[in-house]
């Protein structure tokens, strides 16, 4: 267990750097968007140093580096361009100044608001890549029933994910929708279907961690990952845009879809 909160606090401090760089990227392009693009390389620079101090199956190593690595660019391209058209995030500005807490409130100035949201994400992070360091520390030679699978929600939570982003991209992409909501493909039965296979991914991961010793404490990543997404910064900011934007049109998408869970439409 030491090695393991070691190999955590190696990849905090780094992943700290990381954030502290986009900070002052932020600060020079004015698009808060490079938070999330940081989120993205975040999770990938956790795989590698993992992969490196990690003292597990090396197979089993290489394996959580490729999927966290795939998973994290895909994340990464899809912001990136997001931040090349220049689209800010509007969600985390809200965030900021629908936030409670004392330390924030008393924070006056806006970039150091943002400053302190790219700290407490990089602690976000180290907290949500703890399956990848109980499993780079797994030293059975062979994969279980678990990892495997776990491998496949993984597999399908990331083409969910997939497919959903592209489905509402090429929607976005008709001028003749701008007004309209996207009920088409997977956005006919969850109002957030790119959310739901997103913690899809994340219950792979938690999967794949029970087979290493002490992998049960895995399962905290899903379940921030599902708490963030329905009560923090996911559905919440996303349907307040959403409804500024859409109006009465996103009401009623409302009443007919499921928010996060796919399931058939109401009558």
């Amino acid at each position: 267990m030491l090695d393991i909160i070691a190999m955590l606090g190696v990849s905090l401090i780094v992943i700290e750097g990381l954030m502290l760089l986009f900070w002052i990227i932020y600060l020079v392009q004015k698009q808060i968007n490079a938070l999330d693009v940081a989120w993205g390389l975040s999770f990938m620079m956790s795989g590698l140093i993992y992969y490196i101090l990690g003292e597990g199956y090396p197979w089993r190593k290489l394996l959580i580096f490729l999927i966290v690595s795939v998973w994290s660019l895909r994340l990464v391209n899809y912001y990136i361009k997001r931040f090349q058209m220049g689209q800010d995030d509007r969600r985390y500005l809200a965030m900021l100044d629908n936030c409670k807490v004392a330390f924030f409130t008393q924070i006056g100035n806006l970039k150091l608001k943002i400053f302190c949201l790219f700290i407490l994400q990089g602690l976000l992070v180290t907290i949500l890549s703890l399956p990848f360091a109980l499993m780079v520390q797994n030293q059975a030679p062979f994969f279980s029933t678990f990892e495997v699978f776990g491998l496949l929600i993984w597999m399908g939570g990331l083409i969910g994910e997939t497919v959903a982003d592209s489905q509402l991209h090429a929607f976005k992409q008709n001028s003749n929708n701008v007004s309209r909501v996207c009920e088409e493909g997977l956005w006919k039965y969850s109002r957030h279907p790119n959310y739901f296979f997103e913690w899809l991914v994340w219950i792979g991961y938690s999967l794949m961690a029970l087979s290493s010793p002490m992998g049960w404490l895995g399962i905290v990543s899903p379940i921030l990952i599902v708490y963030l997404l329905l009560k923090v910064s996911g559905i919440p900011y996303a349907e307040e845009e959403a409804l500024r934007t859409k109006g009465d049109a996103y009401r009623d998408y409302q009443q007919k879809t499921s928010a996060f869970f796919p399931w058939f439409r109401k009558k």
